[in-house]
């Protein structure tokens, strides 16, 4: 069965498939109104960080504060007194072993965020 277009048929199509752009750059942009950063208020945040922590935090208050430093998982239970267990419900950034590539990624937690693990575990001791 063969189907043959029209110029009307392509013009109400292609009437479609803007009207779906045009919807999704309006909520997009909605979405990027709202979202600033949680200490300074700015609306560039970090995507990569929001996208894994959901958290909204812009490049420069990370690299400035540092509750959002990210720590490996051994610095983590050495310095926190947390488990593997205990972590294993935090969210993590998993990024390729640079010094030995042989090994497996290495997991990366968010300081503020271990932190406050550690806190609600040992709070009662």
């Amino acid at each position: 069965m063969f189907f043959i277009h029209t110029d009307r048929v392509w013009k109400h199509e292609f009437a479609d498939t803007q009207r779906k752009a045009q919807e999704d750059a309006t909520a997009a942009g909605d979405d990027q109104e709202t979202k600033t950063c949680q200490e300074c208020g700015t609306t560039n945040y970090d995507k990569k960080f929001y996208e894994e922590f959901q958290i909204l935090i812009c490049y420069a208050c990370r690299r400035a504060l540092p509750e959002y430093a990210l720590i490996t998982k051994s610095a983590a239970k050495a310095d926190w007194l947390v488990t593997d267990t205990d972590l294993y419900h935090l969210p993590f950034m998993s990024k390729p072993n640079k010094a030995k590539p042989q090994w497996g990624n290495i997991s990366l937690y968010v300081t503020k965020m271990v932190e406050q693990l550690s806190m609600n575990r040992y709070k009662h001791t």
